[in-house]
């Protein structure tokens, strides 16, 4: 390879390489923001708590929050690294919730409980008072993401020793 080559090359490596920079710089400033709230509307401030205990053969995950009755929430039994065990899809009716999954042989060590409440799937009513993508919804135990805002209320962990 003569001397010419090589000076293109490492001319095109470096024209990659600050262009690759300036990508990455581009695309940094783009940070991912929690939706605002709707303008005119008062920010809904939601909480809850989230309990497993073991009930003979089964685990029962029980939560009470005040997310509005009539919305679609979401219990579920999960491992310490996010698998999910089990879930049930509730219309929550009341404060309280709770739902009882039949322990199976392979569930073993850390267990959470967890509600969750997100947009998709919600009736009506409940997109019309939390919005579309929930954007009306604020407290500690809501997280957001691209597509939008979800409330989360999660157990402490639950060692479950067969």
């Amino acid at each position: 390879m003569n001397s010419v080559t090589k000076k293109r090359k490492y001319i095109l490596a470096a024209v990659l390489a600050v262009f690759t920079l300036f990508l990455f710089t581009a695309c940094g400033a783009a940070q991912l923001q929690q939706p605002p709230v709707d303008s005119g509307v008062e920010a809904i401030n939601l909480e809850g708590t989230c309990t497993v205990e073991r009930v003979g053969d089964n685990l029962r995950v029980y939560c009470s929050s005040n997310v509005e009755n009539g919305a679609v929430v979401k219990l579920t039994l999960d491992t310490y690294d996010g698998m999910e065990l089990a879930s049930k899809t509730y219309t929550k009716q009341g404060d309280d919730i709770y739902a009882e999954f039949a322990i199976e042989p392979s569930w073993k060590g850390e267990i959470f409980g967890s509600m969750t409440c997100s947009p998709a799937d919600q009736p009506a009513e409940i997109t019309e008072k939390y919005g579309k993508r929930f954007q009306n919804i604020r407290g500690d135990q809501v997280i957001f993401d691209v597509s939008g805002n979800v409330f989360v209320a999660q157990s402490e962990s639950f060692q479950l020793d067969a």
